[in-house]
């Protein structure tokens, strides 16, 4: 057999790596899709305001039990990360988190989380 010559095994190996390869990287792909569409966990300061604030019991938080409890100064679109018109628990996460009362304010009366 000459130098550098591949054989048929080598080719075969070299296909069923190639064809693994691709397999796993779709699986990877698939997983990183679903964990990018679900909704991600919310605290449990999170759920604890939810609880306090929800009226009727649903889980969400929708725009007149929103009204009831906000200064009006941050409209329920602004919060609402989604789109879908109520706050969900990871969206009232996202506020405790990252909307903090002693940012400055339009407003002269403090802001209470």
């Amino acid at each position: 057999m000459p130098r550098g010559a591949v054989t048929l095994q080598e080719v075969n190996a070299n296909d069923a790596i190639r064809g693994s390869l691709i397999v796993a990287a779709a699986g990877l792909l698939g997983v990183a899709g679903w964990r990018l569409s679900r909704a991600p966990p919310p605290s449990r300061e999170a759920l604890d305001l939810l609880t306090l604030v929800d009226q009727d019991g649903d889980g969400v938080i929708n725009a007149a039990e929103y009204a009831r409890v906000g200064d009006g100064e941050l409209p329920l679109p602004v919060v609402d990360a989604n789109g879908s018109g109520v706050l969900e628990p990871w969206e009232v996460d996202l506020l405790i988190r990252h909307v903090s009362p002693l940012r400055p304010s339009m407003s002269w009366i403090p802001r209470a989380l």
